[in-house]
Order: structure tokens, then sequence, then C-alpha cells
């Protein structure tokens, strides 16, 4: 049993959701204490959510202790709601050949749902709206980056990967996590899962993106987040020297786009890059081989990509590592960096893993360009390896007019070094 003292890292299941809400009526005459009771014309809304909710869960791959959450905010709070039930009765299991805890359920936490549902409602009520960013930051000539997506899990490679970045003998002068933190951005979630393995380098500037599952909860705990931690007074940013604009976006306030103000800023700044190169950060992907595509996100910035104003483009969101060819039309390099700590079970389009990390070549498809894939199984996920793709991140060296990009695994290894021109 584990120490109630400690701040636990909990993998929420279906399966064990399903043994404490076996129907939505238990759900709804048994509210969770200090969690208000339904008013009738919310009762109807509530069941079709939380039938919607359990749903979206049951399609997923249900492993013992392997993190996995839907795209769905009130399936995320639940998840989130249940994990703090868990936590604080102390009924837990380890996963057997998993590092991770398993939260335990029974009819008595029928409750929680409730808990979920305020806690949906308070979202909405109080969702934070975009905050102009600051003047553009200074970047030193040359410099280092080290970036990571969908990373705030608290588990398996996560950890790994913080640690590899702290301990870097190299430079870094830059540390941005491209978004996600598990199970819908919570402040214990950020306590739990953000705060401890972020991989802290005195001198060198840190921020991190709004995303999905951070506004899953309205986004609150982010931004209180990254004002304290890293003195980042908006969710969106801009970096630059001599050679480079670097501009990170926010495709979370409205979801996988941008609103008119924040368009209207990134189109301004690319106009006046002059000759420097540049390159986007966001969430989201503008596009993709082995996912959904981002039409609303290209339409918001179709000036400047018909215009092949972008250099490159590196987005998290898909749980994989996958490096695009320049893009026939816009011209740019794109990048997903998402598999920084949720375990993606492997598509089937990868195949078999491989015994050692290698890339998978797909060809281009209409508008999305060719690209490699990053491919393998899990290390840390103990006998569900091979059903599962790594974890990893990148560094990026901007040298003059040189960018420089070296993918590595979680221990900090680099399995692919690219010179982008």
């Amino acid at each position: 049993m584990p120490d109630n003292n400690r701040q636990e890292v909990l993998v929420v299941s279906y399966s064990e959701m399903a043994k404490a809400l076996p129907g939505v009526e238990e759900a709804l005459a048994v509210p969770a204490e200090g969690a208000p009771r339904l008013k009738p014309r919310e009762k109807i809304d509530f069941i079709f959510r939380l039938h919607d909710a359990m749903e979206e869960l049951r399609a997923l791959p249900d492993r013992p202790g392997v993190l996995v959450t839907p795209r769905d905010q009130f399936a995320s709070l639940l998840q989130s709601a249940f994990a703090e039930a868990s936590a604080r009765s102390g009924r837990v299991s380890r996963a057997p050949g998993v590092s991770a805890l398993e939260a335990k359920f029974d009819k008595t936490d029928v409750g929680w749902a409730s808990v979920a549902w305020a806690w949906l409602k308070r979202a909405l009520r109080g969702r934070i709206g975009y905050a102009r960013p600051q003047k553009t930051g200074v970047l030193p000539r040359p410099f280092r980056a080290a970036i990571f997506g969908d990373w705030g899990t608290g588990l398996y490679g996560a950890p790994v990967i913080g640690r590899s970045i702290a301990g870097d003998p190299a430079p870094v002068d830059l540390v941005l996590h491209l978004g996600d933190t598990y199970y819908s951005g919570t402040g214990g979630e950020f306590e739990k899962r953000f705060d401890p393995h972020w991989p802290e380098r005195p001198g060198a500037l840190h921020r991190s993106l709004n995303a999905n599952h951070e506004m899953y909860s309205g986004g609150r705990a982010y931004r209180k987040t990254v004002r304290s931690k890293f003195g980042q007074k908006s969710s969106v940013f801009s970096l630059a020297n001599d050679d480079w604009l670097l501009i990170g976006m926010d495709t979370a306030l409205e979801d996988h786009s941008l609103n008119d103000e924040q368009a209207a800023w990134v189109e301004a700044l690319v106009d006046g890059a002059g000759g420097r190169k540049v390159v986007l950060f966001s969430h989201h992907q503008p596009f993709s081989r082995l996912d959904k595509q981002g039409p609303k996100l290209i339409e918001k910035l179709r000036p400047v990509l018909d215009g092949r104003k972008i250099f490159a483009w590196y987005w998290g969101h898909e749980h994989h590592c996958v490096l695009y060819e320049r893009h026939p039309k816009w011209g740019f390099w794109g990048r997903c960096i998402g598999h920084g700590g949720i375990p993606e079970f492997r598509h089937e389009l990868l195949g078999r893993a491989p015994k050692k990390p290698s890339w998978k070549r797909f060809p281009a498809a209409g508008l999305i360009p060719g690209c490699r894939v990053l491919n393998g199984s899990n290390e840390f996920l103990g006998k569900l390896a091979q059903q599962y793709s790594p974890h990893g991140y990148a560094t990026l060296i901007f040298d003059g007019a040189k960018l420089i990009e070296e993918i590595r695994d979680a221990h900090g290894e680099v399995l692919r070094t690219t010179e982008l021109d």
C-alpha cells in the first residue's frame, strides 16, 4: 500500500471505472461529498455526456498500468476525478511489469462522476482567454533548444526525458514543451506530473504551450504554472536573433485553430521577419499521415503559408515522432514531436516492432508530404513493450542560418541527425 502522504501518479483504466459506474442511475443518485446534486434540467445532459465519455474510454486499448486518455473533455475530467478519489482512499495497486500505479474502484466511488460534472461546469464557465504576448525575446547566437511534446504524464519515458535534458552536458538555451498535461490539466496534475520532472536548466529560457488537455479543466492551472514557474505571461510568445524568428502559438483556446487576434499577430510577425527564417511551434498539427488533419489551422495561417514564409513547423498532439519532407506547396519542414510521455498503441500501418528503433517511410498523399515515422517498441512497458511506440524528444541547434535537428531517445541517445536547409 502506498504512503498516502506521497503524491502518487495514478493510471485510471476504463475497466476499473466501470466497476464504479454500473449505470448512470447510480451516478445520479449518489453525489460525492461536497458535490452539488444535479438540477432536474441537468440530468438528461449528464446522462448523455456520461454515456458518451464512457464509450470514448471503452474504445481505447485497456492494459494494466498503461495510461490512455481520449480527446474528450468530460472523459478526461472523469479520469482526473477518479484518480483523485483513488489517491484519497489509498486503493491502488502496482501494475505487473509496468512502472505505474493503477487506481482501483468499487461501487462506493460512483459519486465521483458528479465531481467531474461539477468540474466540467466550472471549466466551461472559467476558461482562460487570450493574453497578448510580451515583446519578442532575444535569443543568443548560436543557440540550442530541447523540445518535447505530450509529456505531462509523470510516467514511463517522461521523467527520463526530463533528467536527460537536465543533465545534457551541452548548452541548452531554450526548453520547450509542446503541451498536454494529463488527464485534464488540473492543479493537482501539474503538481504531480509536470513540476517534479521538469528539466531544470539554470540560465535557459523555459516555455510550455497550451493544449487541449490543459483546456479540459479550463486552462487556469496551466496559466498559473507557466506564470509562476517560467515567468511566461502569455500562452503565445516570439523569440528572435539576427537569423531566426521562433513563434509559439496557442492552438487550444480555439480547438485545433487560432483565434483571429492571434492569427493577425502571427502574420504581422512573419511579415516583419526580414531575412530571418521563421519556425512555428504549436500543440496541434496542420496535417498528419497517421491522424486527423488541421484544416481550420491551415486556413487561419493561409496567407503566410501560401507565401512560403515558414521554414519549419514543430508540433505534438499525436504521440508519434514523424519527420515530414519539405512541403511541396508551402515549402516548410514539418515535424511531429509528440512522443514524450503517452504510451501510443502501435499504429497498424507500422506493422511489427523492429528489434531496434528504425524509420518507416510513407509516401506523399495529397497535401501530406512523404515522411519517416520513428518505429520501435516502448522499453518502459515491460512485457507490453512490443505493443507500443517509443518515447523521446528533439534538440535543435540554430547555428547562423543552419538548423541541425537531433532526434533522441528518452535517454538522450541520438537516433537521427538532419541539417535542414
